[in-house]
């Protein structure tokens, strides 16, 4: 997928999304840093990690749209997941001031991780063998 694809899919999500309260979620990885600018226009990737739901009980439904938006799309199968090997608490306790808003619906909110926070967690990735 390209910046384009997860715009697009993002978008649809966002849109798609309702539910009886605000949802925050936080990007992470490769797709966070396309998102958001930070890395190469030309870069792709496989899959959009998530890392933080907000409140957790909104996960599988948000999981559950994210299957049909990208089976409408012909994105791969698992291209919307929190499949991913570091937990938030590995992120520094003041995380939330620094991310960086990418879209919005009328009850979610999607985030990307900082810069300075992306590139701590690649670092402690590449590290601890993830």
């Amino acid at each position: 997928m390209d910046k384009s694809d997860l715009d697009h899919a993002i978008t649809l999500l966002c849109q798609r999304f309702l539910w009886h309260c605000d949802v925050d979620i936080l990007i992470v990885g490769g797709a966070a840093g396309m998102l958001t600018n930070q890395l190469a226009k030309g870069r792709t990737t496989r899959d959009c990690d998530v890392i933080d739901c907000a409140p957790d009980a909104a996960w599988q439904a948000i999981s559950d749209i994210a299957v049909g938006i990208g089976q409408e799309l012909g994105l791969p199968k698992n291209w919307f997941n929190s499949d991913i090997m570091i937990r938030l608490d590995c992120l520094p306790s003041d995380w939330k001031d620094r991310r960086t808003w990418v879209a919005q619906g009328p009850r979610l909110s999607v985030f990307a991780v900082s810069r300075p926070d992306l590139i701590a967690m690649k670092f402690l990735a590449q590290n601890a063998g993830y």
